[in-house]
């Protein structure tokens, strides 16, 4: 049989997991996380009905926990904060995304696993993996509009400087060109760089978190998308890390929120390699 806590494979007649140390119910009689389990068990394998008890366990760790109360507390000073660069459309993914969390945790106290907050965080992760495709759309063709286009900021200084002598003019529409292509490459740059982030790091975390939903079900982790979505949170927490110091003397509240955020990814990177790598492996 297998233990209904940590899904490994153990003698019929144990009473104990001599792996994780969780009593073991006898044969035939319903277990503790098959019959608390919010998600259908009753077609499910006995050992996915372990890796349901190990995911509800996992969930209750107190790390998890921390995530969740700093990720609610960087929203909350986000939207106090009420910055200019705060946009409202991730303000609310960020909202739906804590209200999952928080459904995850609670149903992890009643020793279920809550598949619709997991499928929540998987949602809500993939838009923002979407608006960020949106936002490479518009920096792309902002980058090509200034690039292509030097005289565009040329005329404008031409228009507003028409008054002085024209080769006074002159000079500042070869400025205001050069500027404008510097603008234009300042764009594509950024574009790149926030492609390369959504590609090898938004979607890896992404897909940590939808092979997490699926392992509940289908028993299978696949744990080099696990490994992937633990490094990159790391990476994003430590770059959240540097940048909340860079705003800390001019935007204390910022600094603050993103520095909380910084402290979830970390700690959920830690978490992740606790319950499903080293866990596993």
């Amino acid at each position: 049989m297998y233990c209904s806590n940590c899904g490994k494979e153990i003698p019929d007649e144990s009473k104990f997991c001599p792996i994780c140390g969780a009593t073991v119910s006898a044969p035939g009689e319903p277990t503790a996380d098959a019959q608390a389990c919010s998600c259908d068990t009753a077609g499910l394998e006995p050992q996915s009905i372990g890796v349901v008890g190990r995911f509800a366990s996992a969930f209750r760790d107190k790390l998890f926990m921390a995530v969740c109360i700093l990720m609610s507390t960087a929203l909350g000073l986000s939207i106090l904060s009420s910055a200019v660069d705060k946009s409202l459309s991730l303000n609310v993914i960020s909202l739906l995304f804590v209200i999952f969390l928080w459904m995850i945790f609670a149903g992890a106290q009643k020793n279920t696993v809550n598949l619709t907050g997991m499928k929540g965080v998987s949602g809500t992760m993939k838009a923002l993996c979407i608006l960020l495709w949106i936002a490479v759309g518009f920096l792309a063709l902002f980058g090509i509009i200034f690039f292509a286009v030097p005289s565009l900021l040329g005329g404008l200084f031409e228009t507003a400087l028409q008054h002085y002598e024209e080769e006074l003019s002159g000079l500042f529409v070869l400025g205001g060109s050069m500027v404008s292509v510097a603008i234009g490459f300042v764009f594509l740059f950024m574009a790149v760089i926030l492609t390369l982030f959504n590609i090898f790091g938004y979607h890896s975390i992404h897909r940590m978190m939808k092979t997490m939903c699926t392992s509940v079900l289908n028993n299978y982790e696949q744990i080099d998308k696990l490994k992937a979505g633990k490094g990159w949170l790391m990476a994003f927490g430590v770059l959240n890390g540097l940048s909340a110091l860079t705003v800390l003397a001019t935007s204390p509240m910022n600094a603050l929120a993103t520095g909380s955020t910084a402290a979830a990814l970390i700690i959920a990177s830690i978490w992740v390699d606790r319950h499903f790598i080293k866990g596993v492996l």
